[in-house]
């Protein structure tokens, strides 16, 4: 979330020394829902959030009356269709972000996730659709205004770039972060993959390829840092080095390890049954 600047007045007295004259009060934002299915409504930090995102992402967005952004496509089926293309060698006609789309569903074929309800699966593929379609749509944005090329990996400046765009975008934070999730959050469309999926699916099944999160939980660690990203969420300096912070606020990883996490599924290789261990019955 964009935090409030704190602005300090001050101004010369008569014997030309600076006055503190005080800090400016913030009144908290309390986020609202829309007045009904598709209306508009207040995001996290205070901006009016229009109930359709269209053009901007590869799928368009309609809010519901919780103000959840929801999106009409068969998420499934597509990207059943960019996993099988990335079996049969085409990764390199598809976009970044749809490589992640199959990527997530290499997630779904060879974890728990697989394993839930229809209902349930529908809900966590949308969770990381939102913030796949920001990270896509940032991108597009950054090739525009900033001549980066979406082809190429990410490296640690062209990931900040990314990271300040979307968070200039009142619109796309919004979705991102109601995709990535929250703890405790302030309404229920903020609960997302965090609150969904993360840690009350699958916390046996191990990630063993290469990259991030080797050797650890494929679902609470790997899809949470390689898949959805923290991209949503600010990166700072913190004791002389810049780190991407998490859905609490608190450092989740060095900016160096975030961005080679992100290179993993965005342009590395494809994730098979061999990147998995899947418990036996009973483990």
């Amino acid at each position: 979330m964009t935090e409030q600047p704190i602005s300090v007045y001050t101004e010369p007295s008569s014997a030309g020394a600076l006055v503190l004259a005080g800090a400016t009060k913030i009144a908290p934002v309390t986020p609202t829902l829309p007045s009904a299915a598709g209306g508009s409504f207040i995001g996290l930090d205070g901006t009016t959030i229009a109930g359709t995102i269209t053009g901007t992402t590869a799928h368009t967005w309609i809010d519901n009356a919780q103000g959840l952004f929801e999106t009409s496509t068969n998420l499934q089926n597509e990207w059943i269709g960019y996993y099988q293309q990335m079996i049969d060698g085409q990764s390199a006609s598809l976009t970044p972000t749809e490589r992640l789309e199959g990527q997530a569903q290499a997630m779904f074929q060879f974890t728990g996730l697989g394993t839930l309800s229809a209902t349930q699966q529908a809900v966590i593929r949308e969770d990381v659709q939102r913030e796949i379609d920001v990270i896509g749509a940032a991108q597009t944005i950054d090739q525009t205004t900033l001549g980066i090329n979406p082809a190429a990996p990410l490296t640690a400046q062209t990931y900040l770039d990314l990271n300040q765009t979307i968070l200039a975008n009142p619109q796309l934070e919004e979705l991102g972060i109601q995709g990535h999730g929250l703890n405790n959050p302030p309404l229920a469309r903020y609960d997302g993959y965090t609150t969904d999926a993360q840690h009350n699916t699958d916390n046996k099944t191990l990630y063993l390829g290469y990259g991030a999160d080797h050797d650890e939980a494929a679902v609470p660690n790997f899809m949470d840092d390689a898949i959805m990203t923290h991209l949503v969420f600010p990166v700072v300096m913190k004791n002389g080095q810049l780190v991407q912070l998490n859905q609490n606020g608190n450092k989740e990883e060095t900016l160096v390890n975030a961005v080679t996490a992100a290179d993993r599924t965005m342009y590395g290789a494809l994730l098979k049954a061999t990147n998995f261990s899947v418990p036996k019955a009973g483990a």
